[in-house]
């Protein structure tokens, strides 16, 4: 996270909405194809507008009550995502094992 934190407003924005782009033509280009892992391109392109969301209120409205609820939203996003990498993989495997 320190990379992360250490990047100035403009780069971390640019980084979060380049992985928004990426995210959403992976979900136009298979659109169509019935794969598991296609979730997983939904909650990025949502983890990410929360994340950005999150750092630019950090960054312009700090130490409020704006800032903690941010924080929380979060917090909750990126452990639905992490848990439905797990999740995914978990249904990759057993459908690999079919």
């Amino acid at each position: 996270m320190t990379i992360i934190n250490s990047m100035n407003m403009p780069t971390y924005v640019g980084l979060m909405l380049t992985l928004i782009v990426i995210g959403i033509y992976y979900i136009i280009k298979y659109r169509r194809v019935k794969v598991p892992w296609k979730i997983l391109m939904y909650f990025l392109v949502v983890n990410s507008i929360v994340l950005m969301i999150n750092r630019i209120i950090e960054e312009y409205q700090s130490n409020t009550h704006l800032e903690k609820i941010s924080s929380n939203v979060a917090l909750i996003s990126s452990g639905i995502f992490i848990a439905s990498i797990f999740v995914v993989g978990i249904i990759t495997k057993v459908k690999e094992k079919r």
